[in-house]
C-alpha cells in the first residue's frame, strides 16, 4: 500500500512539474525552473513534501507519514519528469520538427534542403495551418489539429523511448563502480538524501531542521530574494545586488571574466572534493590566459560551433579531447567491474553480484543492447547513411556517459560537454563526404541532445545513487522511472501544444521558439552549402587535450602530493563552467578554511548550512513565482539564472 501511495504521488508530481513548468516559462514568463540538472520545478514540491505535509502527518500519525525509501521514489519520478517539459526534450523536440517549414525562405535555403530531405513521419503531417498555427495562434472557432501530430510523435516517442532505456540499464551497469568502487561524490545527490533524513525519537521535523546552521543558511538567500522582491512594485527601491554580472577583462583580445556568486552552485559544490574544485577554476584560469594568447598571436582554428567553446575553438577542442580520454580512462578503469558484469549477464562463474541493483546485470545488458539498436535503426530508416551512424551514435553515448560522470564528480548544476557530438561528428568524419540527409539528421539530433539539458544518463544515475541507500526503493524501480516518462511525455506534449495554439509559440519569448532555430539550423545550412573535409587543426588541437589530460590523470595517479585532477581539463573551456568559475572558487577557499581550521568535524557541521542556502534560495524562488502569478502575470521576473 505504500509503495502504492508512493507512486501515485510520483505520477502526479510528473503531471504537475509538466503543467507548471510550461506555465511558469511560457505564460508567466518569471521563474526559469527547467534550468540545470537538479529543476526547481522538482525542488519546490519536494519541500512542501517534506516540510509542511510530512510534518502535519506526523503530528497525526506518525505511520501517516512518507518514509525515506518512499521519498526517493517520489523524487526520482520527479527528476524523470523534469527531462521532459519546455526546454527539455519536449519543447525542442515540437518546436524543431516544425520550424524548418515556417521558417522557410528562399534566403535561408530551408525549402530547398531541409522540407524536402526530412521524411515525412519526422514532421507534422499538415505542414500548412497545423505548423502556421503553432507559431501564430489558430483562429477563433478553429480545433487544435492533434491529428496533425500523432505519426511524428510516435516515431520520435520511439527514439526517445530507446535513449531511456540505453540511459537506465547503461547507469545500472555502471552504478556499482562509480558508487562503491570509486566512491564519486554525487554532490547533487546529497541535498535530497539529507532532506529525507527523519529527526530523531518523535521528532516532527526532518533531521536538517534540528540544525541551527540550516536556518541560518536558509535565512540569507530567503531574505535576499524577499527584499528584492519590494523593487517589483517600487522600482527606485535598492536592491542587493546578489545577481551582479562583473565583466572584468584582464587585457586586451583576452576574454572577459565574470565574477558573479551563485547560491545554488555554492550549495552543491561545498559537497565536492576540494582537488576537483581547484582544478575547475585553476583549469578555466588557465584556458582564459591560452585563449588571450591564441587571440594575441592570431591563432585562429574557425569559430566555434553551437554550444562550443564561446572565446577560442581551439581551447574547446582541448577540452574536448580531454573529455574523450577521461571517459576512455574511466572505462578502462572499469574493466574489471565490466567482465564481471558480461560474466554475470552471460551466466558464467565469478559474475559481478548485482543484488543491490534495481535490475539484474542480465536484464540491464539485453536492455542496452535492445535500446541501442533501435537508436541504430531509427537513425537509419530516417536516412543516415551506416558510417555517419556508426560515428554519431557511439560519439552521442560518450557525451552522455562522460557529462553524467563529470557531473557526479564535479557537482556542478549546469555542465555541458565541450563540443556537441553534433560538431564532433561534423569535423571529425567532415561534412563534404555526408550527403544532405546525414547533414539534416546529425542537425536533428538536437531535438533530444544540444546542451545537454535534457541529459537522461544524469537522472537515472543519480536516481539509482539514492535508491542504493533505500533498499525498499528498489522494487519495480525501472518501471516506475517508465511511468514518470510516459506520463511527462503525454502531458507535456499536450499542455505545449495546447499552450502554442491558444496563445502562438512566438509569444513564449522562450530560445527554443524563436532563436534557436535559426542559431541551430543556420548553422546546419551552412555546412549543406558550404562542405568541408576533416578539419585537422581541430583535430590536432583535441590530440593536444587528450595527451595533456592523460599526462595530468598519470602525475595524479602517481603522486599523492599532485593538487590538480585531470577533471578541470575536460571542462573548464566549456561556456557554462565561465559561468560558474568564480562561485567554484568561492567554495573552494570557503571549504579550504573551513577544514584547515575546524578539522572533519567542521567540515560535517557546515553541511547543513550550505543545505540551508539551497532550500532558502529555492523557497525564495517559490515566493518570487507567487509574486509574478499574482501581480505580473505574463511580465515576470527571472532570477533564477547563471
Amino acid at each position: 500500500m505504500r509503495r502504492f501511495r508512493a507512486i501515485l504521488v510520483g505520477a502526479a508530481l510528473a503531471a504537475v512539474i509538466n503543467v507548471w513548468e510550461p506555465f511558469g516559462y511560457y505564460v508567466s514568463r518569471g521563474l526559469w525552473m527547467r534550468f540545470g540538472y537538479i529543476s526547481v520545478a522538482v525542488l519546490l514540491p519536494f519541500l512542501l513534501l517534506v516540510f509542511p505535509i510530512n510534518v502535519s502527518l506526523r503530528a497525526i500519525r506518525r505511520s501517516l507519514a512518507f518514509e525515506p525509501w518512499e521519498l526517493v521514489i517520489i523524487f526520482s519520478m520527479g527528476m524523470v519528469a523534469a527531462i521532459f517539459p519546455s526546454l527539455g526534450i519536449v519543447g525542442f523536440l515540437l518546436s524543431y520538427i516544425s520550424a524548418p517549414f515556417y521558417y522557410a525562405s528562399p534566403e535561408n535555403f530551408w525549402a530547398e534542403w531541409m522540407t524536402r530531405t526530412m521524411p515525412r513521419w519526422l514532421a507534422p503531417s499538415d505542414t500548412g495551418p497545423a505548423v502556421q498555427w503553432l507559431f501564430m495562434g489558430m483562429p477563433r472557432g478553429e480545433q487544435i489539429p492533434w491529428a496533425a501530430w500523432v505519426v511524428p510523435l510516435f516515431w520520435w516517442g520511439l527514439l526517445i523511448a530507446a535513449l531511456l532505456l540505453c540511459s537506465f540499464c547503461t547507469m545500472v551497469i555502471l552504478r556499482k563502480q562509480w558508487v562503491d568502487n570509486e566512491r564519486l561524490a554525487f554532490p547533487l545527490a546529497e541535498l535530497p538524501m539529507l532532506l529525507m533524513e527523519e529527526g530523531r525519537g518523535h521528532s516532527l521535523w526532518p533531521a536538517v531542521a534540528h540544525q541551527p546552521l540550516f536556518w541560518v543558511g536558509f535565512a540569507i538567500p530567503f531574505f535576499v530574494i524577499c527584499w528584492n522582491m519590494i523593487s517589483y512594485f517600487k522600482l527606485d527601491f535598492p536592491v542587493i545586488p546578489f545577481q551582479t554580472w562583473a565583466w572584468v577583462q584582464i587585457a586586451p583580445r583576452f576574454p572577459a571574466i565574470l565574477f558573479k556568486a551563485n547560491f545554488f552552485v555554492m550549495g552543491f559544490a561545498y559537497f565536492t572534493p576540494l582537488n576537483i574544485l581547484f582544478s575547475v577554476w585553476f583549469f578555466w584560469v588557465f584556458f582564459i590566459l591560452e585563449a588571450g594568447f591564441f587571440n594575441t598571436i592570431g591563432l585562429d582554428i574557425g569559430k566555434p560551433d553551437n554550444w562550443g567553446c564561446p572565446y577560442s575553438e581551439a581551447c574547446g577542442w582541448q577540452n574536448w579531447g580531454g573529455f574523450v580520454i577521461l571517459v576512455l580512462l574511466g572505462f578502462w578503469m572499469a574493466r574489471g567491474h565490466l567482465a564481471g558484469v558480461m560474466r554475470r549477464a552471460l551466466g558464467m562463474r565469478g559474475g559481478a553480484d548485482d543484488s543491490r541493483e534495481v535490475i539484474c546485470y542480465r536484464t540491464a545488458v539485453l536492455g542496452l543492447l535492445i535500446g541501442g539498436a533501435v537508436v541504430f535503426a531509427w537513425y537509419l530508416r530516417a536516412g543516415m547513411s551506416p558510417r555517419v551512424a556508426a560515428f554519431f551514435v557511439p560519439v552521442g553515448f560518450l557525451v552522455y556517459v562522460g557529462v553524467t560522470r563529470l557531473a557526479a564528480q564535479t557537482g556542478l548544476i549546469y555542465l555541458w560537454s565541450p563540443i556537441t557530438p553534433q560538431a564532433a561528428t561534423f569535423y571529425t568524419l567532415g561534412y563534404d563526404t555526408m550527403s544532405s540527409a546525414d547533414r539534416l539528421m546529425v542537425g536533428m539530433g538536437y531535438c533530444v541532445n544540444c546542451n545537454n539539458e535534457r541529459l537522461i544518463p544524469y537522472t537515472a544515475a543519480h536516481n539509482l545513487r539514492m535508491a542504493a541507500v533505500e533498499p525498499k526503493a528498489r522494487g519495480g524501480f525501472l518501471l516506475m522511472m517508465a511511468l514518470a516518462a510516459g506520463i511527462s511525455m503525454a502531458v507535456g506534449v499536450a499542455y505545449t501544444l495546447y499552450l502554442a495554439y491558444t496563445r502562438g509559440a512566438h509569444n513564449f519569448d522562450a530560445f527554443e521558439w524563436s532563436r534557436g532555430h535559426e542559431w541551430i539550423f543556420g548553422h546546419v545550412a551552412n555546412k549543406e552549402l558550404n562542405p568541408a573535409p576533416r578539419d585537422w587543426n581541430r583535430l590536432a588541437f583535441m590530440g593536444v587535450g587528450a595527451v595533456t589530460t592523460g599526462l595530468v590523470a598519470l602525475a595524479q595517479y602517481r603522486w599523492a602530493w599532485w593538487p590538480v585532477h585531470p577533471v578541470g581539463m575536460a571542462i573548464s573551456a566549456g561556456e557554462t563552467t565561465g559561468y560558474l568559475a568564480f562561485s567554484v572558487f568561492l567554495t573552494w577557499a570557503i571549504k579550504t578554511l573551513i577544514i584547515k581550521f575546524g578539522g572533519i568535524q567542521a567540515y560535517r557541521r557546515g553541511r547543513y548550512f550550505f543545505v540551508g542556502i539551497m532550500v532558502g534560495y529555492v523557497a525564495g524562488l517559490g515566493a518570487s513565482f507567487i509574486v509574478d502569478c499574482l501581480w505580473f502575470p505574463g511580465n515576470g521576473h527571472k532570477i533564477h539564472v547563471w
